[in-house]
């Protein structure tokens, strides 16, 4: 049965704060949009603030020099584009938060948790914080080539997110594995209540109509970055092949490693077979198209894009790495494959697909997790609870899987 969140009534307004656009297809704007509604359904007044809701003339002007600096100094650029959002977003949230007292401000990443610290006009306005990252934002920057590992800037960032951490009134960790890793890297967080809540989604996926036409193999969501591995995909793929497998991959998302992805699978002599399918908003309505969901990152917080699989009734292949092993028992609901042997993972990869009852039993195993676990009515009553009440001294923590 579905948790209930509890009565909200008279309760101040929950701004969700963040300085992404909050309506792209990351897995933090997906929370984002997962925890407005719930939020909303439980009757909490709700509203969304990111920096483009700062309604100044030349706003526009503010932001543009980004555009110009990631192609000539991309550490300025990551500089200048965390202190201006910050700054707009600070503007925002001290309108909103004025005459408004008890008001609860839930910041998705460091930069708006110290807006949100800055902007607020009293003790009783709160500031709870999200953690979607492991270690620092400054690891994901320096992934992308955008600054340097050992750099001043690498360095300032961590310093920073260390200072927000401590300051917050609250944190929410979206896994027990983000929870380890930062409070790891971060004396002190022993004193800020905190909370791990799993990342959830609707249950709104179409289940596949046995009467259309055989589903595609494989599919994968996420942006083509090098952290995300889907090269290790391609690998696979070509392993299979080598067994006399032949599978097809639907890939979807963009990002700057596409044609680097694009040309291995032409080396690899698996072109023919992978699908390149961009970024879509239709991602859930696509899922049941396919036979298995597959992921190679080599690192999640959480992976809101299996939940999103699992919810479809998709079984799941993926590293044991992060969050991921909270999700799903390996034998059950799919399995754990070595992202160092794409042999090995082929081989795994074929065994499930060629045994078709297996393959049905983790389909149905997944729909259940998820349906018990990460569904929004199991899940974001708790989120809800977490934010509208002023007792977050317990810790509460993701059920054991089963």
């Amino acid at each position: 049965m579905a948790q209930t969140a509890p009565s909200a009534v008279g309760f101040p307004p929950t701004f969700v704060a963040t300085i992404l656009s909050g309506t792209g297809a990351t897995g933090v704007e997906a929370h984002t949009a997962e925890s407005l509604g719930e939020l909303s359904r439980a009757g909490v007044p709700a509203e969304l603030v990111t920096p483009h809701s700062w309604h100044w003339p030349l706003a526009l002007l503010w932001f543009a020099p980004r555009r110009v600096l990631d192609k000539v100094a991309p550490t300025a650029s990551v500089v200048w584009y965390r202190w201006s959002h910050g700054a707009a977003l600070r503007r925002v949230l001290a309108r909103r938060l004025r005459n408004r007292p008890g008001a609860v401000v839930y910041a998705q990443c460091p930069v708006s948790a110290r807006a949100a610290l800055r902007a607020r006009r009293d003790a009783s306005q709160q500031v709870v914080m999200a953690v979607h990252f492991n270690v620092s934002q400054a690891d994901e920057w320096a992934e992308k080539g955008m600054i340097s590992p050992v750099g001043r800037s690498f360095r300032a960032i961590r310093r920073f997110e260390r200072e927000v951490l401590q300051s917050v009134d609250a944190l929410v960790y979206v896994s027990q594995a983000v929870q380890a890793d930062v409070a790891g890297h971060v004396a002190g967080l022993e004193h800020v209540p905190s909370v791990v809540i799993p990342n959830f989604v609707r249950d709104g996926v179409r289940q596949r109509d046995p009467a259309l036409a055989a589903p595609a193999d494989l599919v994968t969501v996420g942006s083509l970055e090098p952290r995300k591995n889907q090269r290790f995909l391609l690998e696979v793929l070509a392993e299979a092949a080598r067994l006399g497998r032949r599978f097809s991959l639907d890939i979807i998302g963009e990002g700057s490693s596409r044609p680097a992805l694009l040309q291995r699978a032409h080396e690899l002599g698996v072109a023919d077979h992978v699908h390149f399918l961009g970024n879509r908003t239709d991602v859930r309505a696509q899922l049941p198209g396919h036979r298995l969901y597959v992921h190679a990152s080599h690192y999640e917080s959480f992976g809101i894009a299996l939940i999103e699989a699992m919810s479809a009734g998709l079984p799941v292949l993926a590293g044991a790495v992060g969050g991921i092993p909270e999700l799903f028992d390996d034998g059950r609901a799919g399995a754990f494959w070595p992202l160092d042997d794409p042999a090995e993972a082929a081989r795994i990869l074929v065994h499930l697909l060629e045994d078709l009852d297996a393959l049905a039993r983790a389909g149905a195993s997944c729909r259940a997790r998820f349906l018990n676990f990460y569904s929004a009515d199991r899940a974001g009553p708790r989120l809800v609870r977490f934010l509208t009440t002023l007792e977050r001294g317990s810790e509460v923590t993701i059920p054991q899987r089963g």
